[in-house]
C-alpha cells in the first residue's frame, strides 16, 4: 500500500449547475521538481592527415543518479470525466473493487525514474 501524495478528502464533487472553487490550472502542483543532468565526453583524434577520424564518446545520463518521481495517479485525466469507470468491476461476480472515485489508488506516486546510465560511441570516419 503506497500513501497518497494528494489528500483525497480535499477533493469533493461540486453541486449540480455550480463550478467548483479550484482555479483552472494547478501548474505548481502537477508532479515533482525535475533535476536531471546529463554529460557527455568526447574527443575527435585525426588518422592519415585529413582523411579519417576516430571519434570516441562517453556520455552519462542522470550523471548523479538522482530520482525523479512521476506525477501522482488521477492527475493525468478529468477527474469528473464521464467516461472514466469508478472501479474495476468483475465480469463474473460483478462486484467492483472500488468503493468510490478516489479509492483506486488516487494521488499515489507509484514509479520513479530511471538510475544513472553510460553509454559509449566509438565512430571511425575514413
Amino acid at each position: 500500500m503506497t500513501t497518497p501524495f494528494w489528500n483525497p478528502a480535499a477533493f469533493s464533487v461540486p453541486a449540480p449547475l455550480t463550478f467548483g472553487n479550484e482555479p483552472r490550472s494547478l501548474c505548481a502542483a502537477r508532479t515533482f521538481g525535475s533535476r536531471n543532468e546529463d554529460f557527455t565526453l568526447g574527443k575527435r583524434t585525426r588518422l592519415f592527415g585529413e582523411k579519417g577520424a576516430i571519434d570516441f564518446r562517453a556520455s552519462f545520463f542522470n550523471i548523479f543518479n538522482r530520482h525523479i518521481y512521476s506525477a501522482p495517479s488521477g492527475f493525468s485525466t478529468p477527474l469528473n470525466s464521464p467516461f472514466l469507470p469508478v472501479g474495476h468491476k468483475d465480469p463474473i461476480t460483478g462486484k467492483v473493487d472500488c468503493a468510490g472515485p478516489f479509492a483506486c489508488g488516487f494521488g499515489a506516486v507509484t514509479d520513479s525514474s530511471g538510475p544513472r546510465t553510460i553509454q559509449f560511441g566509438l565512430k571511425i570516419e575514413y
